[in-house]
């Protein structure tokens, strides 16, 4: 899928939200519209932000690297580009990486939330911050 195909389903269902709701949602607020229920968001994450993590590890585990095309790699590549381009320096991969241990969808997408949702934190009070950090913690349950 096209990046303007998946930001435009993202900006559909905020869309769909304002129009249900009668609001008109700041980027903060449709950011907390993406957290799950418990931390007080309501679970919408985008399809935009996820996908390079979605085929990252969706090609990395069904074919085995020495099969890898060249046009998979090129795909893999830019893949690898965006999804670096979404999280901390600490967080970034190489296609070499990827290649050699195929990673998990669930660990990629808990970098690219972590990313995300930093700037949530720097408006929040300590109470909030701890909600949100447990959230983003991979041993919190609502990682699962």
């Amino acid at each position: 899928m096209s990046e303007s195909v998946l930001s435009q389903f993202d900006n559909d269902v905020l869309h769909c939200l304002e129009l249900s709701s009668a609001i008109e949602l700041t980027l903060p607020a449709a950011k907390q519209a993406s957290l799950n229920l418990s931390p007080g968001g309501l679970g919408l994450r985008s399809l935009h932000g996820q996908a390079p993590a979605a085929y990252i590890s969706s090609l990395t585990t069904s074919m085995p690297s020495d099969n890898c095309s060249v046009t998979s790699k090129v795909y893999l590549l830019a893949a690898v580009n965006a999804y670096n381009a979404m999280v901390s320096q600490p967080d970034a991969i190489s296609v070499e990486s990827v290649l050699d241990v195929p990673p998990h969808q669930h660990a990629l997408s808990s970098h690219i939330k972590e990313a995300d949702f930093n700037p949530l934190f720097f408006r929040c009070n300590y109470r909030g911050k701890g909600q949100i950090a447990s959230y983003l913690s991979t041993s919190s349950p609502y990682m699962a």
